[in-house]
């Protein structure tokens, strides 16, 4: 089975089809998986020092000035 591995190969759709019917297995490597959680800790830490930040914690669009609580 073909591997595809996020952060390093290139996704297209055709990639993604294989990807969801079975033919190719996403992978995380470890330098995926460190960016991952390092967004994580910045969407966190937007969330506790309770900055607005557009899509993060309001919603899109016409509903940007619509906050989301951290709850």
């Amino acid at each position: 089975m073909t591997i595809f591995n996020y952060g390093i190969d290139h996704l297209t759709p055709g990639v993604a089809l294989d990807i969801v019917e079975g033919r190719t297995k996403g992978a995380l490597n470890e330098e995926a998986t460190q960016k991952i959680l390092a967004s994580r800790q910045n969407v966190l830490d937007i969330t506790e020092q309770e900055k607005i930040v557009y899509g993060v914690n309001t919603g899109f669009g016409s509903l940007c000035t619509t906050i989301i609580s951290k709850e």
